[in-house]
């Protein structure tokens, strides 16, 4: 993927995916098992989460500075996996103005009327970057 050319994406497989959320603390962007392992011994169960599966992320359409709604316009396919858009802030005091981007991160096609998500049934494989 363009956007993250010095990053290496972790490719899902069939292993079960364990997604761990801990609250309240911080951990370098290189963190070892080792690390994680440290951080453990100070942490409670209020400060983790678990959950299994393929996750996605998803932001709210507000503005970051004003939390005001955006106006994304002009959505324009890329030549990578999605999609850009001018983006700027609709409170007319607030200047914040930017790109909006898209990527597929599903795909899903109804059956009776119910969405079924390629992802979730294992026929398309998500890649995972970080940020």
């Amino acid at each position: 993927m363009a956007d993250h050319p010095d990053e290496t994406p972790v490719q899902s497989n069939n292993q079960v995916r364990l997604v761990l959320t801990i609250d309240g603390n911080t951990l370098p962007d290189d963190a070892s098992p080792t690390d994680l392992a440290a951080l453990s011994r100070e942490l409670t169960a209020e400060d983790i989460s678990l959950s299994t599966g393929h996750q996605y992320t998803e932001i709210d359409d507000r503005c970051p500075e004003c939390d005001t709604k955006l106006e994304i316009t002009r959505v324009q396919p890329d030549a990578e996996n999605g999609a850009h858009a001018p983006t700027r802030c609709s409170n007319d005091d607030c200047e914040w103005a930017g790109t909006a981007v898209y990527r597929l991160i599903d795909l899903e096609k109804r059956a009776d009327g119910i969405p079924e998500s390629a992802v979730a049934n294992g026929g398309a494989q998500p890649t995972y970057y970080p940020y």
